[in-house]
């Protein structure tokens, strides 16, 4: 293992993003009763399971004729990396691609000690059984046939990489922007609910007063009459000049902020759609009410597609 060229290790690392691909798309789409193309880039292929495999790989190096080790070291390298891609995907792109909050012995969530447990088991099978194979496959390929395999493979797999962190960092930028609307929005009808109950409490002082006034008069006059004086106050207060503004510019910020919603869904592009498609899972803690939001209008889109 200690005498991989450059090329056999990138060789290496895009048939494990490859197997990856094969093995979590199927979970997920037989916990989801439905065929799921899971990961992050467009291809098949997961790149942390590629990474996962070379750590693996590196750190069991000195000890890959001993289980135990085996199992332990590649279960420690492999929790490090999710740890360390997770916490760098939620500070650069503000979402969370897994999450495992729920399970019990998890840390921050982004890894748990069940996740821990199956790369240690994965880190046995690949030692044990898997690498072995694969390694003598890539090990038959020609030294110059391998590089220019390694150098396409690794112009197709940059090429798709770059385009998803673009569209990652594209979802980012709208969520942001549609927070950052919405907190605008809440601060001005804050502003006009104080206004609101300002003249709200005017208009109960002088409903009030109108009533005290007509309380001392009750016994002079018909009920006819103190009702009929009721409504024509009714009638006045419901036509409270600040009231109707209060309302025209409350109408005004609901269009508003249904205008700047059609804008978010009309940019959601189909590569925004396929990448929260093939992350179900996806959620976010700062934009976590938004991005549901927009995992809902994705879903729909993928039903709408379908059938067409």
């Amino acid at each position: 293992m200690s005498a991989y060229t450059a090329a056999q290790w990138f060789l290496f690392f895009y048939v494990y993003c490859f197997l990856g691909w094969c093995f979590e798309s199927t979970v997920v789409s037989v916990s989801k009763r439905k065929w799921i193309n899971r990961g992050f880039c467009k291809g098949p292929v997961i790149p942390i399971y590629g990474f996962g495999a070379l750590a693996i790989l590196f750190v069991t190096l000195p000890v890959r004729n001993w289980v135990i080790p085996v199992f332990f070291l590649g279960m420690v390298a492999a929790t490090i990396l999710e740890y360390g891609v997770g916490y760098l995907c939620e500070i650069i792109f503000k979402v969370r691609y897994w999450d495992y909050s729920s399970r019990p012995f998890n840390v921050k969530g982004y890894i748990c000690l069940r996740s821990s447990l199956c790369w240690g088991v994965l880190s046995v099978l690949l030692i044990e059984f898997l690498h072995v194979r694969v390694e003598s496959w890539i090990l038959r390929i020609p030294g110059e046939i391998s590089n220019i395999i390694a150098l396409i493979m690794t112009t197709l797999f940059m090429y798709d990489f770059a385009s998803s962190v673009k569209t990652a960092l594209d979802l980012r930028d709208m969520l942001a922007q549609l927070e950052a609307y919405s907190q605008k929005a809440r601060e001005e009808v804050r502003g006009l609910q104080s206004r609101l109950e300002l003249v709200a409490s005017v208009r109960k002082e002088e409903w009030e007063q109108k009533l005290e006034d007509y309380r001392k008069r009750e016994e002079g006059e018909s009920i006819f009459r103190w009702i009929t004086g009721m409504e024509r106050i009714a009638s006045t207060l419901e036509q409270n000049e600040k009231v109707g503004q209060i309302r025209q510019e409350l109408q005004a910020w609901h269009i508003r902020v249904q205008e700047h919603w059609d804008a978010a869904r009309r940019r959601m592009t189909k590569d925004k759609i396929r990448l929260l498609k093939r992350n179900p899972t996806t959620i976010s803690r700062r934009y976590g009410q938004l991005l549901q939001k927009l995992l809902t209008r994705a879903q729909e889109k993928a039903e709408q597609d379908s059938k067409k």
